[in-house]
């Protein structure tokens, strides 16, 4: 690994290979290079590996044995790790010690680069990021014991509007094993999950956090009851009006779905409520704000092959309408998912018969017609993001000979359709996996995915970005920083001015423990 320490350089520079004089306080050794002087700074020179001199030329002393800890896959413009001294502070992290990666690719220059986010120890898992109108975004994600695979806390960190991270914070702890975290954000924040205490029945408990009152004490949504309470999300509105919604499942009887609201001024869950029929089993919930008044609702129903949906009207707080829509055909559907960006619309995608779908709904209750956007070509993963002109990108993963590459179809609020699928991110290497994408107000999207590097678990996270200005797709790039390891449970968030952060778990150096990075464009 090439290291450095940080004594006062933004993390936001451009070309790690030509910093010249504003990083001369960097310790800059292992940074790569073309020989000769000149893309070093002083005292430094651009020497060759001694460990390695099939490496190629990075910044260090005459006489020095630089590390050339540099995977031969990283691409030319691929700048390499840089650790923050524990002194380091401001710009640098916002946290002294953790550990930063300043990987900036060829075309995402923008990035400020790979981060260690959380500041505790454990072992860490399942980050989920948001972002509050405020302009803050906060990472919640499970934490257990050293070495354990077992979690039983809610964990959680700032990202501040200045640019830095706040310390851990532990939300909640209990005996109970911790699973399915979800986390919604708009003035309010608001995180549930599934929590099941040692010998009992699965139970699901939520914590608010209000803008005017700071973190409240979790509570408890549906309580142990002889059932199993599965998947839970949640979203909440601008005005802080909270909904989640999960499946009920009890033996011998068909699995149902289940809301509860939390109303805008935190005093509890007012009630929770049967939304689905009964009469066949529900699947997959999905939940989104159409508007500040109105949410959706929706899930697979009668073995995954109709589409069934409710609706929430804020005020007075009631479920105002429900049915079921067809799908596109009559075999089982797969990764149903639910986008909206609070605009009045909401777009439903799904994968069926080999074909990836979607269909739009309005706030008045009303469907468009399920359009196919990729052709019966086949894909997984499917992702959509909304912006607040009711444009939409879908995304996902699909064979593109015998590589799988990341597609895209864009659609007009005018509801002209969609565009052609298209394939995006070419020029990084590896095959995509779980794509993730978030959109800002403007219609600026970011999408991230995991590049599969070999047949095993090694990847890098890739990054790409659609210019709305410009209507087309930049250049791709890698945003991790190390290579050789296993990111996973990738999740992205945009503010509505343009900031995008990206978390996953991964692995510390040497692979014992799991923890949670972060990068950040701005």
């Amino acid at each position: 690994m090439r290291s450095a320490v940080f004594t006062g350089c933004l993390l936001g520079f451009v070309a790690l290979g030509s910093c010249g004089f504003a990083c001369r306080s960097f310790n800059y050794k292992g940074v790569r290079c073309s020989p000769g002087p000149s893309e070093c700074p002083q005292p430094l020179v651009c020497v060759a590996s001694r460990s390695d001199p099939d490496a190629g030329w990075f910044c260090g002393t005459t006489g020095d044995a630089v590390d050339a800890g540099v995977d031969a896959g990283f691409d030319a413009g691929d700048a390499g790790d840089v650790s923050v001294d524990a002194g380091g502070s401001g710009s640098d992290a916002g946290d002294a010690g953790v550990t930063v990666d300043a990987s900036v690719d060829a075309g995402i220059s923008a990035w400020q680069g790979a981060l260690v986010v959380s500041s505790d120890t454990g072992n860490l898992a399942s980050p989920k990021v948001a972002f509050l109108s405020s302009g803050e975004a906060i990472v919640v994600f499970q934490g257990g014991e050293e070495q354990g695979q077992e979690f039983h806390q809610v964990r959680a960190v700032w990202y501040r509007a200045d640019g830095t991270w706040t310390p851990t914070t532990v939300l909640h702890q209990d005996a109970g094993l911790i699973t399915n975290l979800h986390i919604a954000a708009a003035s309010d924040v608001m995180a549930v999950w599934r929590e099941q205490p040692q010998q009992a029945e699965q139970m699901l408990r939520s914590i608010r956090f209000a803008s005017a009152g700071g973190w409240l004490a979790a509570e408890t949504i549906v309580a142990q009851d002889g059932g199993s309470a599965l998947v839970p999300k949640a979203a909440i509105s601008g005005s802080g009006s909270g909904l989640v919604a999960w499946v009920r499942r009890y033996a011998g009887e068909t699995s149902t779905i289940w809301a509860g609201h939390l109303p805008n001024a935190p005093s509890g869950l007012v009630s929770t409520t049967q939304i689905s029929s009964g009469a066949v089993d529900a699947s997959s919930p999905q939940v989104g704000f159409v508007s500040d008044a109105s949410a959706l609702v929706v899930w697979f129903d009668d073995n995954d092959r109709w589409l069934g949906w409710s609706r929430f009207q804020s005020d007075p707080g009631l479920w105002v309408d429900a049915g079921t829509v067809s799908l596109a055909t009559t075999e089982a559907a797969t990764d149903l998912q639910l986008a909206t960006r609070g605009a009045g619309r909401a777009v439903v995608t799904w994968m069926q018969d080999a074909g990836i779908y979607a269909r739009w709904f309005s706030e008045s209750g009303e469907w468009g017609t399920p359009f196919l956007i990729n052709g019966l070509a086949g894909g997984e993963s499917p992702r959509a993001a909304v912006d607040s002109m009711n444009n939409a990108i879908v995304v996902w993963s699909g064979l593109e000979g015998t590589a799988t590459s990341l597609y895209a179809s864009r659609a007009i609020a005018d509801d002209a359709g969609w565009s052609s699928a298209m394939v995006v991110g070419r020029n990084v290497t590896g095959d995509v996996a779980t794509p993730r994408i978030a959109s800002d107000s403007a219609g600026n999207m970011v999408v991230v995915w995991r590049a599969k590097l070999d047949a095993g678990s090694q990847a890098r996270v890739a990054a790409v970005r659609f210019d709305k200005s410009v209507g087309s797709w930049g250049d791709a790039g890698f945003i991790d920083g190390p290579s050789k390891r296993t990111p996973t449970n990738l999740s992205i968030a945009a503010s509505a001015t343009g900031i995008f952060v990206v978390v996953w778990e991964d692995e510390l150096d040497g692979g014992q423990l799991t923890t949670i990075w972060a990068n950040v464009m701005r």
